[in-house]
């Protein structure tokens, strides 16, 4: 039996998972295929004055990255990855009906660890996916992209951190969608800044730090 820290909050931990867990036994990453992080809830709160997002607006946003992502990249496979806490994902199905392209709506408890190896890219919606943290350390090739179209209120935690590509703009998002379409994408020339974490407890304080003075 050995009894290990939190793999994000020990190095030695970290090193046993590299060795016994991640090489090897992840699913093939795909060519095409990419994940969409699914929050548990549809709340979010405006940065500028913390007022409340209405649900409908939050909804619309995320249908409208999602028809963004299928637009650009088409022909690839879409996988919708709702966080664990979201029980029913009737909602998201009967959301995104009408979208077009290959997409699916996998179930909640799935591990998003499967999903994040066998996809190329990776998307997140606010609040700040703690999974797109985890996939940066995990996978250091992955294209990962938040996404905070709302200017929400903690959702730009990802706007300076090296390796997670963040938009606060439509058009921005849709031009690097294109990018990646085309094979032109270059992760290395778009890092901002050399800001890293060394776990999630950083993750957090940062987060926090950024908006609550």
């Amino acid at each position: 039996m050995f009894i290990l820290g939190h793999p994000l909050e020990r190095a030695l931990t970290r090193s046993f998972f590299e060795k016994a867990y991640f090489s090897g036994g992840d699913p093939k990453e795909g060519k095409n295929i990419a994940t969409i992080m699914w929050p548990g809830e549809n709340l979010e709160f405006y940065r500028q004055d913390y007022s409340l997002i209405p649900e409908k607006q939050v909804l619309a946003s995320r249908l409208k990255a999602v028809r963004l992502i299928t637009e650009k990249l088409t022909g690839w496979k879409v996988f919708i990855k709702p966080h664990p806490s979201l029980g029913d994902v009737a909602g998201i199905k009967n959301l995104l009906a009408e979208v077009p392209g290959d997409i699916s709506v996998v179930e909640p408890t799935e591990p998003a660890d499967k999903y994040i190896a066998m996809s190329k890219v990776i998307v997140g919606f606010p609040l700040p996916s703690t999974t797109l943290f985890t996939a940066s350390l995990q996978h250091h090739g992955k294209i990962i992209l938040s996404l905070n179209l709302n200017q929400a209120f903690l959702g730009d935690a990802y706007e300076k951190f090296n390796g997670v590509d963040y938009f606060d703009r439509e058009s921005d998002f849709a031009q690097t969608l294109e990018l990646i379409r085309e094979s032109k994408y270059n992760k290395e020339s778009r890092v901002r800044s050399n800001f890293k974490l060394s776990g999630i407890n950083e993750l957090l304080e940062h987060i926090y730090a950024k908006r609550l003075h």
